[in-house]
């Protein structure tokens, strides 16, 4: 595909499902085998806060320069 394709690209409408049939599925987030030790189940925050946390644990120094 070329670039060309893919901003003439028509977008088609996300299909709605039904989220009370989400209720049997059970996730599998087991935080301890993550590199990072943490579940995103458990996060709080926007998702600003959530990725810079994530970068700056690769290059503390970003979180410096941004605070």
């Amino acid at each position: 595909m070329t670039i060309l394709q893919v901003v003439d690209k028509e977008f088609s409408p996300v299909p709605v499902i039904d989220i009370s049939t989400l209720n049997d599925i059970v996730v599998n987030d087991d935080k301890s085998d993550r590199w990072d030790k943490a579940s995103v189940h458990e996060f709080r925050g926007t998702y600003g806060d959530y990725l810079l946390n994530k970068v700056s644990k690769v290059f503390p120094e970003l979180r410096q320069t941004v605070f």
